[in-house]
This record gives structure tokens, C-alpha cells and sequence, in this order.
């Protein structure tokens, strides 16, 4: 449209609305050397306020490009600011639509167009975003401020939005837009809202983080009325019923959510009496049953290891209200007998990773055949079954992200996609809508359509009943029209603007259930990395004395570990110990080594006897052996043997530490099966005993 006088003062669009005026470099060019300036087109969106914009000024010609940003010519050239106004009929400023800057400029016979780039989103997507030098954790408020700040755009309050949401700094490269992109898709409120980044509303040219407003009514539409065109769908796809994902914990490992029926590596601890929040290992019949629980829930997928505590604290009862609701148990987020059970599963003997499987982070009771207890394996049928609810995946790669704010993220996806209407599209208005929630032949006040923006509430009566809009992004066409991106969910606009694309696809390509079926996925592959149960056990291991003891530790299919560390406690003990990558059992290692600790007639230990040792390497793959009557495990930090031969005075602290690695493959199932060999009885409780060599972080 042009800024010709007849369009200068639009005709009675809610009132005496006003005029346009355009400013480009700080100066009114609305009219410039007597000719009006056109607009094709201005783009609102949430989050970040101000899209693309297009601009065109047919009196400026391609003769003058070498007078751009010169003389009469001062305030037009690539990076000048741009505003769009709106002022009233007297000329006085009401606000400011739209902001940006020149990022195209295109001169032609025909004058000259510009593309302009949103304020904040553009001036984010031409400055890169380069990686911490240390990894730091801060809420998403402060990132986001930072963000904003090393791009020049001040955000109110300062150092950002408290939203509680915690995250770190791993991953977070690129441009500085998809820098933001990612963590708002992250910043969701626990009633499944979400924080967004837009204009401030007092305070111009600044920016403000602040949760979505999905409960105002801006403005009223009637579905059916005379410039009121509404194209929806509701897509099944977009209502997931299980959501999947994998990610790195903050150790660096990948995470799939994996279950592990059939592992076992101990004896199951017994009940040590209820417990709730505030308990403590003291507080226990055991005097460890707070640390037992916190370990398994960890081993169990439940907890994060930077979570763990040995109090029964907030993140401990949340994870128990998980277990309980894979259990089919009421979640009180307290342990009684009933969760314990759940907890280590009794009834399950051998070991075999065959079963093995990915649990989903989030799903609906209501497609979960089963209870399960916390190593997958099954329980009881759920009663709450629905045989007749279509199931629909979605699988998420979280990236750089602890597993417990993933599986967060995916509760409250859940909980927001399965909650009220689901429907997405546009609401294409050639007529203005009424002020506020009001019903038909009610209206008192109009809202003119070039006063809708992103993030306002539209409810369309007549539709679905009457249903309420969530404004995603606005685009002022020429013509005057305007088409708002609608969503019930109140989803990004680049989040709806996918679903809508892909809605648009899939209805005409045939191949969507291929393609589907064929996009890649990390959890394709979890089974042979290794991943977050990789490297520890998880219950108690008794190791009687001078006997061999076996348990098996979950590795990947092939690598290199490069730390073992063993601790023994109850009674601290010296011992060897050694790894296999095939199945081994305490009477081969009997019957074949005997006691590691026993020397040869030479005065050597037989278990160095190079006989011994191509026997059980070539039938059981040995991997390390660590340990002998010389020099046993179990007095790290120091040893027990000195350089000299002689025998130090380090006192025994049943601690093996061994920082020197070693390659591994293994066979049949990524396993790596554990000897241990004490001279005292002991106890190995649950802990981290390898350290894999980390090609990516």
C-alpha cells in the first residue's frame, strides 16, 4: 500500500485509528521528495516483538547508490534504523508497531525496496554465539540477558527474569537468535506455560522476559462473520501420548532413559522403614537406606547424579512419585514397603541386557500396558490400560542437558498438549474485532486489526463452542488485511509455523509415514554406547573373603575406560581385582587362578604366572588385573609396596584407584564382568567404578 492521501487516514477502522508514519535512519521519510513511501508488508511475532518488514521507495533511483548514507541521502543505507508509527489524528505519537533495521537494500529502474530484519531477532541472527571456555549453570533469565546484552539490546529487570528453570552453558553455539531459540524452548513453568522475550510495554527500545499471558481476553471474533475467515485443523500428530528423548548429562555421558531388567550386581538392601522428606541416613533402620535409595533411583533413570544428596529432599520425592507412577502405586512421593518392592525388584535373577529398552520420559497411563518396577522389568497389568487410544511417539533430542530437566520439560509438554483444545492455524481479518470478551450484539468498544500483536488472546465465539486464541505472530499485508498465526497452545510462531508447513506436506506426500519411520534418532543406537547406567552398580556387592566375587558393570560395545576406581567399605580391605569381556564366574577363577595372593616357589605371585594368565586371557578375555601380594589394592592414595621394595606404612583404606586405562571390547552384551579377590571380608556399596574416555562432550 502507499501513503497516499486517501489511505493516510484509514476509514473509521475502530475510530479515528490515525496514520502510519515511517522512519528510516531517524528521519520521517513517510513523504519524501513529495512522493509516499510503500509498504508491502510487516511481520509481528512472539517471542522477540518485530519480524521481517518490506519497504519501498520509488523515488529513490539506482543512479544514486554511491549517495547512500550521505547529504539529502544521510539517513538511507544497509543497518539504518527503521520504525513504523502509529500516530493519531492531531500527529501525536501513540506507539511504535513495528522496529527494525535495513538488512537488503535493492535499487532497481523502479525505485528502490528494502528488506528489513526484526529488531531483536535480527540484530541475534547476525552475531555468533562462540562457546564458554568453562562450563557454568545459571537460571535461563540470566543467559538470556547475557544474550541480549553482547548483541547491544537492553532487557529489563536487570541480569534477566528469575524463572527458576536452571541450565548450563554445554552446546550453546551458534548464532545468538538460535541461542535464545533454545532456551525458551526449555524455559516451561510447571503449569506448562511458557516464558517469552518481547518488547517492553512501557519503556521503548527495551525488551523483557515474562511468561506468556494465555487467560486475556484481547478481543472477540464471530466464526461466520463478514471479514472473519478462520482455517484451523487439529492434528493427532501434534498430541503425543509418550515423548522420548536423549540427551549428555552433565559427566558428559549420553543418556537415553534406558531400563535394564535382569541386572543384577548385589543383594537387594531390605526395607530400612518409611521414609519422606527430610529423612536421613540416620533416621533409617539401616543406617544407609536414604544413600541406597538416592543411588538406585539414580541407576534407575529416576535422579541425577548431581541431584544426589544423602537427605531425602525435594528432587529425591519427585523421583519416587515417578517410580510410583510406573509402579502403578499412589504417588505420595514418600517410600513405603510397596516402593521399596518397585524399587529393587526381588524377583529377578540372572543377567542379560537382551530386555533392555527405552523408556519414554512422559506418557499417558492410559498406553502404558504395564506397571514396571524401576529397572523396567514388568509388575502388575495397569488397570488404567485403554486398548482403543491410538498411540503417538514423540522423540527429543535434548542435546547438552541433565536427564531430570529433560524429563521435566517432557512432563510438561504432556501435560499442556493433552489439556484443553488443540488447534493451530490462521485467522485472516479484513474487519476490525470488538474490545475484550464480549458476547455477540454486546460490543462497546472496537479493536482495530492493525492493533493486534503477538502474544494476545483472541476468542473466536461460535467455533468448537467458543474458543480462545493464542496470537503467535501477525502479518500486515499491503491491502490492509491482516493473518494471525492462532494456536490454542500458544507454541512459538516458529514452532506453529513448522507444524503448519508440515500439516500442509503430509496431507499431499504419501511418504510421511516412511519418512517417519526412517528419521534418525541417538536412541537408534543406545544400545551399544555407553550410556547412563554405563560404569557403576547400584546395590550393595558382598565380597566374602578369600573367594573370588563377580559382578557385571555396563559398559558400551567397544572403548577405553580411563579411570577404575573401587572403594570397599564396612571393613576397608586389600584385595585384586580384574575384568573380563566375557561371562566369567567365581569357580572358573577358583579353579584356575585359586588365591592371587599366593606366591610361586620363585617368591612370585602366581596370579603373574604367565601360564595362568594366557589361560584365562584366551578363554575369558581378561581386560585388567590389578593387584597381588606385593602390591595389593586397597591402600590408594598411597601403596602398599615402596619403590624400594619395602613395605610402606600407608594404612589400609579399602580404596583402589587406578588412572592408567585400558582398551575394551566386548561380546556377547556390553558388560564388563568384575572379579574382586579380598583378604577381608567387605562390602563394595553402590558407586561409580569406571570412567570412560569421552570423544565428545
Amino acid at each position: 500500500m502507499t501513503f497516499a492521501d486517501s489511505q493516510i487516514v484509514y476509514r473509521d477502522l475502530a475510530g479515528p485509528w490515525g496514520n502510519f508514519r515511517l522512519f528510516v535512519g531517524g528521519k520521517d521519510v513517510t513523504r519524501f521528495r513529495g512522493v509516499p513511501a510503500q509498504i508491502g508488508g510487516y511481520q509481528l511475532q512472539e517471542p522477540y516483538g518485530y519480524g521481517p518488514a518490506d519497504f519501498s521507495f520509488p523515488q529513490l533511483s539506482n543512479l544514486e547508490v554511491d549517495q547512500w548514507g550521505t547529504g539529502a541521502l544521510g539517513w538511507f543505507d544497509k543497518g539504518k534504523p527503521v520504525s513504523l508509527v502509529q500516530v493519531d489524528a492531531a500527529g501525536a505519537r501513540v506507539r511504535t508497531v513495528w522496529r527494525g533495521f535495513v538488512s537488503v537494500a535493492n535499487p532497481t529502474n523502479a525505485g528502490t525496496s528494502i528488506h528489513c530484519d526484526g529488531d531483536l531477532s535480527g540484530k541475534l541472527s547476525l552475531r555468533d554465539r562462540h562457546p564458554n571456555l568453562f562450563l557454568f549453570t545459571k537460571d535461563i533469565g540470566r543467559w538470556v540477558y547475557n544474550g541480549l546484552a553482547q548483541c547491544g539490546v537492553p532487557m529489563l529487570p536487570h541480569h534477566g527474569a528469575v524463572t527458576g528453570i536452571m541450565v548450563d552453558s554445554r552446546g550453546r553455539s551458534g548464532t545468538y537468535l538460535s541461542f535464545t531459540d533454545g532456551l525458551l524452548a526449555e524455559a516451561q513453568t510447571d503449569g506448562g506455560g511458557q516464558w517469552t522475550v518481547m518488547p517492553h510495554p512501557t519503556r521503548n527500545g527495551y525488551y523483557e522476559m515474562r511468561a506468556k499471558d494465555r487467560t486475556t481476553v484481547h478481543a472477540t471474533a464471530y466464526n461466520g462473520a463478514a471479514g472473519v475467515e478462520l482455517d484451523v485443523s487439529s492434528d493427532l500428530q501434534e498430541e503425543p501420548t509418550s515423548i522420548y528423548g536423549s540427551g549428555v548429562g552433565p559427566d558428559g555421558q549420553v543418556w537415553v532413559n534406558g531400563r535394564y531388567p535382569n541386572i543384577v550386581q548385589g543383594t537387594a538392601p531390605a526395607y530400612p522403614g518409611a521414609m519422606t522428606i527430610g529423612a536421613t541416613d540416620a533416621t533409617t533402620s539401616s543406617g544407609s537406606g536414604v544413600s541406597d535409595l538416592i543411588y538406585k533411583l539414580f541407576g534407575a533413570g529416576y535422579l541425577d547424579a548431581d541431584a544426589a544428596s544423602t537427605t531425602y529432599n525435594a528432587a529425591v520425592s519427585e523421583a519416587v512419585k515417578d517410580l510410583q507412577e510406573d509402579a502403578g502405586l499412589s504417588q505420595t512421593g514418600d517410600v513405603d514397603s510397596a516402593t521399596w518392592t518397585a524399587l529393587y525388584d526381588q524377583g529377578v535373577t540372572g543377567l542379560s541386557l537382551q530386555e533392555a529398552w527405552v523408556a519414554p520420559l512422559a506418557q499417558v497411563s492410559a498406553v502404558r500396558r504395564w506397571n514396571r518396577t524401576s529397572n523396567g522389568s514388568l509388575s502388575t497389568r495397569n488397570p488404567g490400560f485403554d486398548a482403543k487410544r491410538i498411540e503417538v511417539d514423540r522423540t527429543i533430542d535434548y542435546g547438552p542437558a541433565a536427564k531430570s530437566r529433560a524429563k521435566k520439560h517432557a512432563q510438561r509438554e504432556l501435560s499442556r498438549v493433552q489439556t484443553g483444545k488443540n488447534w493451530q492455524g490462521t485467522l485472516n481479518l479484513t474487519a476490525d474485532l470488538a474490545s475484550g470478551d464480549v458476547a455477540y450484539n454486546a460490543v462497546t468498544a472496537q479493536l482495530s486489526r492493525l492493533d493486534i500483536t503477538a502474544g494476545m488472546n483472541i476468542k473466536v465465539r461460535h467455533f468448537d463452542g467458543d474458543t480462545l486464541f493464542h496470537v503467535s505472530g501477525v502479518n500486515v499485508s499491503g491491502d490492509l488485511s491482516v493473518s494471525c498465526a492462532v494456536d490454542t497452545k500458544a507454541r512459538d510462531l516458529m514452532t506453529l509455523g513448522q507444524i503448519l508447513e508440515r500439516n500442509r506436506a503430509s496431507r499431499q506426500h504419501p511418504a510421511r509415514q516412511w519418512l517417519r519411520q526412517h528419521r534418525g534418532t541417538d536412541a537408534n543406537h543406545a544400545q551399544v554406547q555407553w550410556s547412563e547406567v554405563g560404569g557403576r552398580i547400584f546395590t550393595p556387592v558382598t565380597c566374602p573373603a578369600n573367594q573370588w566375587t563377580v559382578f557385571p558393570v555396563v559398559a558400551g560395545q567397544s572403548g577405553q575406560v580411563g579411570r577404575l576406581r573401587i572403594q570397599t567399605s564396612a571393613s576397608p580391605a586389600a584385595f585384586v581385582a580384574a575384568g573380563f569381556a566375557k561371562k566369567v564366574g567365581p569357580h572358573y577363577l577358583s579353579s584356575k587362578i585359586g588365591d592371587p595372593f599366593a606366591v610361586n616357589s620363585d617368591g612370585e605371585s602366581k596370579w603373574t604366572n604367565a601360564s595362568v594368565m594366557s589361560d584365562v586371557d584366551t578363554a575369558r578375555a581378561l581386560l585388567f588385573a590389578i593387584g597381588d601380594e606385593k602390591q595389593p589394592g586397597g591402600y590408594a592414595p598411597r601403596s602398599h609396596t615402596k619403590d624400594d621394595g619395602t613395605t610402606s606404612t600407608a594404612p589400609i583404606t579399602g580404596l583402589l584407584l587406578d588412572d592408567g586405562g585400558f582398551d575394551y571390547h566386548t561380546f556377547a552384551e556390553p558388560i564388563i564382568y568384575v572379579a574382586i579377590y579380598p583378604k577381608t571380608a567387605t562390602v563394595i556399596r553402590p558407586q561409580r567404578i569406571m570412567w570412560p574416555v569421552l570423544e565428545t562432550y
